[in-house]
């Protein structure tokens, strides 16, 4: 983590997910909205045990860890979706 924040939105993906890679261009305009949010990009293959600490079942998710709390937004979502999610909780 950079140390300026302690929000960091985490994606769940796959590369035979064709929905998770759809969602690539939705992260990257979103995130140049969010410079607070740190953002990791995680291939569930590559890194199951992050994928089971955190419940995901489904890819593409989303999810929001600000210190202890804990938030996800599952499925392949809109530009709209993810920045309504964030600005929620910014």
């Amino acid at each position: 983590m950079n140390g300026s924040t302690n929000k960091t939105l985490m994606k769940f993906w796959a590369p035979w997910c064709r929905p998770c890679l759809a969602m690539k261009p939705v992260i990257e305009e979103v995130l140049g909205d969010f410079n607070d949010i740190e953002f990791v990009d995680i291939n569930v293959d590559e890194d199951p045990d992050m994928a089971r600490e955190y419940s995901i079942r489904t890819i593409p998710a989303l999810v929001l860890k600000e210190g202890d709390r804990v938030e996800k937004l599952i499925g392949s979502v809109s530009t709209k979706q993810v920045k309504d999610f964030l600005s929620k909780r910014a």
